[in-house]
């Protein structure tokens, strides 16, 4: 054997060892690199995993947040906390993702890396609400009063595809606002972000109520909030000179 073959047999017994010397002395829910470490103190990433698009409520003393899953199956996991450092999977919003589309179904998988793309979870007449794009098939809504299900199907507010990132706001009023952005339009690679107003009930986008509140290079992640009587437009922008995002 040679000496390089023999360095590298050397350097994975010694990964091996190393392993389960660890393993052994770690128990489930113990975390040494992440998370709660037992003594009052967390340690970032509280969640040890790809939990991408994140958006997040309180309701009562509980905080609630969802996470975009693209292609994946079940779509759209809910997530619940006491303290925004431990977290418990509730289930998903979409059990069925055929319910977005053909495309998305097991003898087509024809949605790599699309599918569930971000949304935003809102708490609003007894009920919570959830609403995401899918950069083909549109926008769409659905409702639970239990946020660990069961979720009502999947009902389309936007059948067409170019859109992401959007966010929903009902008024002290009852009055429903809708928050998207355009990537795909006749005038090229310039981003669109609309705010629309909405059917109270959550069924219907107003088309002929939309209003450009900005536009440029990739516009993402929309959340609409209102704080202290102000009704605010919050979104990402993409600098191009160095390719940052902010």
């Amino acid at each position: 054997m040679s000496i390089r073959w023999k360095n590298i047999v050397i350097l994975f017994l010694l990964n091996w060892f190393w392993f389960n010397s660890s393993a052994q002395s770690w128990e489930w829910g113990q975390w040494r690199m992440w998370g709660d470490q037992g003594d009052g103190t967390y340690v970032n990433p509280v969640l040890p995993a790809d939990y991408s698009d994140i958006d997040c409520i309180r309701v009562g003393s509980d905080y609630y947040a969802i996470s975009s899953t693209m292609q994946f199956s079940p779509g759209m996991v809910i997530l619940q906390s006491k303290e925004m450092v431990n977290w418990s999977i509730l289930g998903h919003a979409v059990s069925d993702l055929t319910q977005i589309g053909p495309e998305m179904n097991w003898d087509r998988m024809n949605r790599y890396g699309k599918g569930v793309w971000a949304g935003s979870i809102r708490y609003h007449d007894k009920k919570f609400w959830v609403v995401f794009g899918t950069p083909d098939e549109g926008y769409f809504i659905t409702s639970a009063a239990n946020p660990a299900g069961p979720w009502a199907p999947l009902h389309p507010l936007l059948r067409e595809g170019g859109w992401d990132d959007c966010s929903v706001l009902w008024d002290d009023d009852g009055q429903a606002y809708f928050v998207g952005t355009q990537f795909a339009d006749s005038t090229g690679h310039v981003y669109k972000t609309y705010i629309f107003k909405m059917k109270p009930d959550g069924r219907e986008i107003y088309r002929d109520t939309a209003l450009l509140v900005n536009e440029g290079s990739g516009r993402e992640a929309n959340k609409l909030l209102k704080v202290n009587g102000w009704k605010l437009s919050r979104l990402s922008l993409e600098f191009t000179q160095s390719g940052t995002v902010s």
